[in-house]
């Protein structure tokens, strides 16, 4: 895959702009997080993943998109406070002119929970009116488990998903799911791809809370180390490897790594993934840490 391709395929998150986030918690400065969105754009990145809840980064980057395509994600708290149909739609496009933008290519959902209350359901209706007024292209949910999954798209006709993927984490793939997925002509978006930054350490440097998985690191680091590789590169080919993935969500702490992680693709790519994974939900799922 060129880069340009592979550009296309990223969609810039913006939870860690302007904040601590992930694993090493480290500051991105408002500076940083400029220089990262502006070496996005030059990268051939289109897309930003937004939320209501990721206050930080809203403030870094009101008024500065109108060349961007955005996937925005809603919590249940602001589900709450506008599932009125009046309060909703003002507080739509009241978001659209904050980031400068005139349509929103992808409304989420930011849990399945959301989408079962009665004020999920009411703004799920009004969402598909929107839609079909060319103001919001595809409508989704951002997931954490695949029996949240499975439930939801019997349940609702979504455009788009949103899932935790990465080599540890490998319950998506699991019973052919995201096939199953597919078939409903379902775009789906991978994020987590490296475990919130924890899968770019060393065995030998886990933070504390997690030096009981270390034999789990040492097997990873040792697939990392026969392959001549980097945690980067084979945490990119996994999810590469996965026809079904449309879309690949992933923050940076600086411009270098995402030069880096768009140049991984065109490396070679590993097979034998499936011994990585883990079932360890202490592990797998940040909920839980």
């Amino acid at each position: 895959m060129n880069k340009k391709k592979i550009s296309q395929k990223f969609i810039l998150g913006s939870a860690q702009l302007g904040s601590r986030y992930g694993i090493r918690k480290k500051f991105k400065s408002r500076e940083i997080s400029n220089q990262i969105i502006n070496r996005a754009k030059k990268k051939g990145i289109n897309t930003l993943d937004l939320a209501d809840s990721y206050s930080n980064s809203n403030n870094i980057l009101k008024k500065k998109l109108k060349n961007w395509k955005i996937c925005y994600k809603i919590s249940q708290k602001t589900l709450l406070k506008y599932s009125k149909g009046n309060d909703f739609i003002k507080f739509f496009f009241k978001t659209l002119k904050s980031y400068n933008i005139e349509s929103c290519e992808y409304f989420l959902f930011h849990n399945a929970y959301s989408l079962n209350t009665d004020p999920g359901k009411k703004v799920f209706e009004i969402l598909n009116i929107l839609k079909k007024s060319g103001f919001v292209k595809k409508i989704g949910v951002s997931f954490y488990s695949p029996k949240e999954i499975i439930n939801i798209t019997k349940k609702f006709q979504i455009d788009v998903v949103q899932i935790p993927v990465n080599v540890f984490d490998q319950r998506f793939l699991e019973q052919g799911l995201l096939k199953r997925i597919k078939r409903k002509k379902i775009e789906i978006h991978a994020r987590s791809i490296f475990l919130q930054g924890l899968l770019t350490y060393n065995y030998k440097n886990l933070p504390n809370k997690f030096k009981r998985f270390k034999k789990t690191f040492r097997k990873w680091d040792n697939f990392i180390e026969k392959n001549k590789s980097s945690a980067i590169n084979e945490s990119l080919q996994f999810i590469l490897n996965l026809n079904e993935v449309d879309k690949i969500v992933v923050g940076f702490d600086n411009p270098k790594q995402l030069s880096e992680l768009i140049n991984c693709s065109n490396r070679k790519k590993s097979t034998n993934y499936l011994k990585l994974k883990s079932k360890d939900l202490s592990l797998i799922d940040p909920r839980k840490w």
